[in-house]
């Protein structure tokens, strides 16, 4: 679909504004006084891992492209997949509740779409080689 074909810029717009806002959610959760199960700390140092890991995939977003080695940001982005799918069925398992699947869902979603855009831009930025007769 054309109209969903992400550009590096918007990527990068995204990586830094999901990065600093995970980054900011991870450390004022894992600092926060009422935090005492070892769960939700570890948890908490998830969410600011992965906010750090997207803050740095945004700023090198185009340097990365460009050099063609944008297998870390890919094997980020389907870490990333893992632990929201692993803490949406651990949330459902835990609590029974439904909500738990449902909340993981758009999270799950947008970074598979993102995986399929760092993909095709990262296929599109690399450089053919010339064809020798």
């Amino acid at each position: 679909m054309p109209f969903l074909r992400e550009t590096p810029r918007s990527l990068r717009a995204y990586f830094i504004v999901v990065g600093i806002l995970g980054l900011l959610n991870g450390l004022s959760s894992s600092f926060d006084d009422d935090v005492t199960d070892p769960l939700e700390t570890v948890h908490a140092g998830l969410v600011a891992l992965f906010g750090m890991c997207f803050l740095l995939a945004g700023l090198t977003l185009p340097r990365v492209l460009k050099r063609g080695s944008a297998g870390w940001i890919l094997k980020m982005l389907v870490a990333s997949i893992v632990f929201v799918a692993a803490r949406a069925l651990l949330g459902f398992v835990l609590f029974r509740s439904p909500l738990a699947l449902a909340g993981g869902a758009l999270p799950l979603l947008v970074t598979l779409y993102l995986l399929q855009q760092v993909r095709r831009l990262a296929r599109e930025a690399r450089p053919v080689a010339p064809v020798f007769d």
